[in-house]
């Protein structure tokens, strides 16, 4: 006969692992359902910040060669390569726009694998906001 405290103990395990089981699978669902939204934000971000840096880009073009120019410049690349890596990371989690089960399905894949992207989308918006600090910086040097 097995131990009762024994029973009651492994009861609440499989009750823990189970609620925690959920919670992670709540979390995730949620994360899909949002995917969409959140990947059409993130790009429409990354195209603002594009186009900052092309009219940045074309500022510093008409300046003084000079450690500030230059120092900007390399700011520019940086936010530049971060983009990239960005618009990597996403993918075509938005860009599915024919019709058809083909396109559902890629659709749908994109949506079930965003959740997994989040950590590293999050990595590269933090080296983005880093790099924007930097630039931000030299600009400022640069209108004194």
């Amino acid at each position: 006969m097995t131990d009762p405290l024994s029973a009651v103990g492994s009861v609440v395990g499989i009750v823990t692992l189970g609620l925690q089981l959920c919670k992670g699978l709540i979390s995730y669902i949620d994360c899909v359902k949002t995917a969409k939204e959140k990947a059409e934000q993130i790009t429409a971000e990354v195209d603002r910040l594009t186009d900052v840096l092309e009219l940045l880009e074309t500022v510093i073009g008409k300046a003084d060669a000079g450690p500030i120019v230059t120092v900007t410049r390399t700011g520019v690349f940086a936010c530049a390569v971060a983009i990239e890596k960005i618009k990597e990371r996403l993918g075509n989690a938005n860009h599915s726009k024919g019709r058809g089960t083909r396109a559902y399905l890629r659709d749908v894949k994109e949506k079930l694998r965003f959740p997994l992207k989040q950590a590293d989308l999050a990595y590269w918006k933090t080296v983005l906001l880093e790099v924007q600090q930097s630039l931000q910086t030299a600009i400022q040097v640069l209108q004194l």
